[in-house]
C-alpha cells in the first residue's frame, strides 16, 4: 500500500508546536501614530548603548518683592505739640537771654520749623525688591558685598531690617516689611550675609520715645 500524501493545506506537528510557544498579541503595545517597528531597522535591532545625559542643576534667582511705608508713623495728639511748642519756647529763650547767641536761637527756629514739616508729611510707600545680589530701594540697588552682617527688628507691631555696612562711618539701612513676606525676607537675606542680634542707637530710642 502507497505511503499516504502530505496535506499541504494542514499544519504539520511543528507548526502547531511553534503556534503554541507564540506570545500573544498585546495591541496596548502598539504605538498610537499606527506605525510598526521595521525588524531590518538597525535602530531597532541594535541595543541602545548611549549614555543617560543628566541634566546640569538650574537655580533660580529668587526675587522677593513688597512694598513699604519709608518709616514708622506715631500718632500725636494735642498735647504732644503743646509740649513739643512749650520746648522750642524755653530753648529760645536760654539761646538768646542767656548765651546771646542769635545763631544759636535761629538755628533752633529752623530746626523746630523743619521738624514740624517732617513729622507732618506723610511717609512715601517704598517698592522693595531682593534678590541674590543685594536690595533694591526704589531702584538704588544696595549690594550685599557693602554689608557684613543683618538683623532684625520688632518696634511694636512693626518689623524691620537693619543692615550693618562694611564701613565703620556708614550708617545702617533700616527697611521695614511685612509680617507675611518675614519668612523669605529673612531666609533670603540669612543666605547672603550672617544675621545677629541689633538694637536701636541713643538716638533711636529717644526718636522712638518722643513719638517723632
Amino acid at each position: 500500500m502507497a505511503g499516504e500524501a502530505p496535506n499541504y493545506w494542514g499544519k504539520s506537528d511543528d507548526e502547531i508546536k511553534a503556534n503554541s510557544e507564540r506570545v500573544e498579541f498585546d495591541p496596548s503595545t502598539l504605538p498610537t501614530d499606527g506605525s510598526l517597528p521595521n525588524a531590518e531597522d538597525p535602530e531597532v535591532n541594535e541595543p541602545d548603548t548611549t549614555e543617560p545625559v543628566t541634566p546640569e542643576p538650574v537655580t533660580p534667582d529668587t526675587i522677593v518683592n513688597w512694598d513699604a511705608k519709608e518709616h514708622l508713623v506715631h500718632d500725636k495728639n494735642a498735647g504732644w505739640y503743646w509740649i513739643f511748642g512749650l520746648v522750642v519756647i524755653a530753648l529760645i529763650a536760654l539761646a538768646a537771654l542767656l548765651m546771646h547767641s542769635w545763631t544759636f536761637t535761629a538755628l533752633i527756629v529752623v530746626s523746630a520749623a523743619a521738624l514740624i514739616i517732617y513729622i507732618r508729611r506723610p511717609p512715601r510707600d517704598i517698592h522693595y525688591s531682593l534678590d541674590n545680589h543685594g536690595l533694591s530701594v526704589d531702584g538704588k540697588i544696595y549690594d550685599f558685598d557693602n554689608y557684613k552682617s543683618f538683623g532684625v527688628l520688632k518696634e511694636d507691631t512693626n518689623y524691620s531690617i537693619m543692615m550693618i555696612p562694611t564701613r565703620r562711618l556708614s550708617p545702617a539701612l533700616t527697611v521695614y516689611f511685612p509680617e507675611a513676606s518675614g519668612e523669605a525676607i529673612v531666609d533670603l537675606f540669612g543666605a547672603h550675609l550672617p544675621m545677629q542680634e541689633v538694637k536701636l542707637d541713643a538716638l533711636d530710642k529717644l526718636i522712638h520715645r518722643l513719638r517723632i
